[in-house]
């Protein structure tokens, strides 16, 4: 390409995920390097010196700026019969790193599992790391998204719809839930007018 059409591409996304990948397969000093070319992964010589020929591959199979580069065999070269075009999920369950887990006979990858279960990614090797098992470390609902809707006398309803129906504070309810409370208990246990912030005891008397 002239000085001009590589000023004009390197504007693109497609440009920059040509540069990208020929850093982390060429450049020991990016960080990415040890995960590619520290592996022995190289760009092959049809598109190592030559953008056009990628980017004629990359419209010629489906690119589209929503998508990444993807290698179908992990421990493969990038190359036209080796690559692919795909959403970021599918990227995530194709890296080296991400390991299969069986639970009850059922073998996924990881980000497969944290999918089913709605568990973030980092999450699950946070408990990891903590030492939890893996199906805990799935299984267990976020402290942000746990137990969203609870049983009580045979209905399941949220807890916004719970607090409404009791007459009871949603942030009270959630944090009596969160602290193990049975919902029972979070329901019908009256709040405690001391332990309310004196604005609110304030307001109350107030009212009266």
């Amino acid at each position: 390409m002239d000085d001009y059409r590589i000023r004009n591409a390197a504007k693109n996304k497609l440009y920059k995920t040509y540069k990208s990948m020929k850093s982390r397969c060429n450049n020991p000093n990016v960080p990415e390097y040890h995960r590619y070319g520290g592996r022995g992964i190289r760009v092959c010589d049809i598109w190592e010196n030559d953008y056009d020929a990628f980017r004629e591959w990359a419209i010629e199979n489906g690119y589209d700026e929503s998508l990444s580069i993807d290698r179908i065999d992990n421990d493969g070269n990038y190359e036209p019969s080796n690559c692919r075009w795909v959403d970021m999920l599918t990227q995530q369950r194709n890296k080296s790193n991400n390991r299969y887990i069986e639970i009850d006979g059922v073998k996924k990858t990881t980000s497969e599992w944290c999918e089913l279960y709605n568990i973030n990614l980092h999450t699950f090797y946070g408990r990891i790391r903590e030492g939890w098992s893996d199906e805990d470390a799935l299984k267990t609902p976020s402290k942000g998204k746990r137990n969203l809707d609870f049983e009580y006398n045979g209905v399941t309803k949220s807890i916004p719809q719970w607090a409404k129906e009791y007459g009871i504070g949603k942030t009270t309810l959630k944090y009596r839930l969160f602290a193990g409370w049975s919902i029972e208990d979070a329901l019908n246990t009256p709040i405690d007018p001391s332990r309310q912030p004196l604005c609110k005891r304030k307001q109350k008397k107030e009212a009266y």
